[in-house]
């Protein structure tokens, strides 16, 4: 019985702590993100890709604001900053994912 209770009692730790990530990660992320998606879709690729930058600084990895930033300013001619963009995106998956830890 005691055994039963335990991974009870885990089970439910482990689905509160998901509940909650998922609840604070979506109510940080949604201000700028979705005023970025509105702005980004009305054709103001420059306020867009500045909510979008806001977004990301306020919750990293929880949208995809980089993509839509990156996006925005290729419609600005940015490439430049496309480019640095892209390195956010692209660098950390590297480091972590393909190759180990850099």
């Amino acid at each position: 019985m005691t055994r039963q209770r335990a991974n009870t009692g885990f089970f439910l730790l482990v689905v509160m702590a998901c509940s909650f990530c998922a609840v604070r990660s979506s109510a940080q992320s949604g201000n700028d993100f979705d005023r970025g998606l509105a702005e980004f879709r009305a054709g103001n690729y420059s306020s867009a890709a500045t909510l979008f930058a806001g977004a990301e600084a306020a919750s990293p990895g929880a949208t995809d604001a980089l993509l839509y930033q990156a996006k925005a300013l290729v419609h600005l001619q940015d490439f430049a900053g496309c480019v640095a963009t892209f390195d956010c995106i692209v660098v950390p998956l590297m480091r972590y994912t393909c190759w180990g830890s850099f």
